[in-house]
């Protein structure tokens, strides 16, 4: 135990006994905060948990009548020859992978899709990514497409700013690109989620509803 300065020394043990309960009412209600704060993170996960169900959900509603059943395998060999031009604009190296059924195909419009890709790559350009991976899934009901990237990443705080955990405000620096691809997107009948992490990298995940057998027998062309 450190020895007691001069003041401290001539202070009543009176004092020194309320300064003492004191710091240990203020470690308690530091605690209580920290408590509360990991409380707030747990809830805001739960909410983001929710929002992607709500999500999910949407992707069942019927699709724009101007978009026609577009097989996946036709749109994923098309961009097999023009997304690794995409990466040389960018300097990015961009794989491509898909595990869809040959007859899978989604309400979209190809000519959508190539902004959509564009933008995001774009946008991984600028967050200093050298590489994008895209993925074609086939789900129960949907198609998802991921793209993800290996650059600086950010804070769900940036996320909000950026406009792309919160509401489609177009406010802030790149916040028009996100609603722009949000908006796209959305035009096809389809959800887009953002999820980021520092030093690591962006994740996007976009959902479009999948055709059913009938509605896919006379595909639009690409």
């Amino acid at each position: 135990m450190a020895p007691l300065s001069e003041k401290e020394a001539e202070m009543p043990n009176s004092t020194l006994h309320d300064m003492a309960n004191t710091i240990q009412v203020l470690g308690t209600s530091l605690d209580a905060i920290e408590s509360d704060i990991s409380n707030m993170r747990a809830a805001a996960d739960a909410l983001r948990e929710q929002l992607k169900a709500l999500q999910t959900m949407l992707t069942h509603t019927e699709a724009p009548a101007k978009h026609k059943p577009l097989l996946l395998k036709e749109r994923f060999e098309n961009h097999q020859q023009e997304i690794p031009k995409l990466g040389e604009m960018f300097g990015i190296e961009i794989t491509l992978t898909s595990d869809a059924s040959d007859d899978c195909a989604v309400y979209s419009d190809d000519s959508v899709a190539k902004q959509v890709i564009q933008k995001i790559v774009e946008n991984a350009a600028k967050g200093k990514a050298t590489e994008v991976r895209i993925h074609y899934q086939e789900l129960p009901d949907v198609v998802e497409i991921t793209f993800a990237d290996n650059g600086r990443g950010m804070t769900d705080e940036q996320l909000y700013r950026l406009g792309l955990l919160g509401p489609d405000t177009g406010e802030a620096s790149g916040g028009k690109g996100a609603n722009m691809i949000r908006r796209l997107v959305d035009a096809a009948g389809g959800v887009v989620t953002w999820q980021s992490k520092v030093g690591v990298g962006t994740w996007v995940a976009i959902r479009l509803r999948k055709v059913v057998k009938d509605d896919a027998k006379n595909p639009g062309s690409t």
